[in-house]
């Protein structure tokens, strides 16, 4: 056999490679789109429920040692649902319009106005982070000394209306979906990516349990697992 006849073999290999892997990459996307058209109507119409029900928070939500909302504190409201689509501009899935992400988004209310002060760089940042993660927007204002100018604390006034929920990133050619919900277990973001044929309705039946507050097992099986939370 000449070089080029070794040549035309794997060639000839690679090419039933890359048909192989775009076969199953086009199986993973119609199984990721699936799954996302079964999570885009189990969360809207959640939504729509929920903005009926309007549960109480059960986490505690900590800002600092002294300052923390819990219980009856805070209730979820403003409930809003979103789907949105891209078209990918090359790759296996080019040209292809698919989802980009789900979202359901909700406010947590307490009405309340806070009033903090924190004078140590590390307190500030912490406090700082918290803010970030809740969705509170509120910039420190410098105190200084009338007399000497010396920087005496930062101080913080906002109402402590916080927004929860949960993100959907499709991952197509991985066949899995991105899951990120926010602040439903208190400042703290949880994510984690599930297969798309473990994305059923009894698997978003535990996340609707989470959003109320019991018991569930929505993340049961996930891969990549993480729990993030400003320090």
């Amino acid at each position: 056999m000449s070089f080029l006849d070794d040549l035309k073999q794997q060639a000839a290999a690679r090419r039933r490679q890359a048909q192989g892997d775009l076969a199953e990459i086009e199986r993973h996307t119609a199984l990721v789109e699936a799954a996302c058209a079964t999570t885009w109507r189990y969360l809207d119409e959640l939504g729509r429920q929920l903005q009926v029900l309007q549960p109480a928070a059960t986490a505690r939500y900590v800002f600092d040692a002294r300052t923390v909302l819990e219980g009856g504190d805070l209730r979820f409201t403003d409930f809003a649902a979103d789907l949105r689509k891209k078209r990918v501009p090359n790759g296996p899935l080019a040209e292809i319009d698919v989802v980009d992400r789900i979202v359901l988004m909700a406010r947590l209310i307490s009405g309340r106005r806070m009033e903090l002060a924190k004078d140590f760089p590390p307190e500030i940042e912490r406090l700082e982070a918290r803010l970030a993660q809740a969705g509170i927007q509120c910039i420190g204002l410098p105190v200084r000394d009338p007399h000497t100018g010396r920087f005496v604390e930062n101080r913080y006034e906002f109402t402590a209306d916080l927004v929860a929920g949960v993100r959907v990133l499709p991952q197509h050619e991985e066949g899995t979906l991105r899951f990120v919900v926010q602040n439903l277990d208190g400042l703290i973001s949880v994510e984690g990516s599930l297969p798309a044929h473990a994305v059923t309705t009894a698997r978003l039946d535990e996340l609707a349990k989470w959003w109320v507050g019991q018991p569930h097992r929505f993340f049961d099986g996930a891969r990549e697992l993480r729990h993030i939370e400003p320090r």
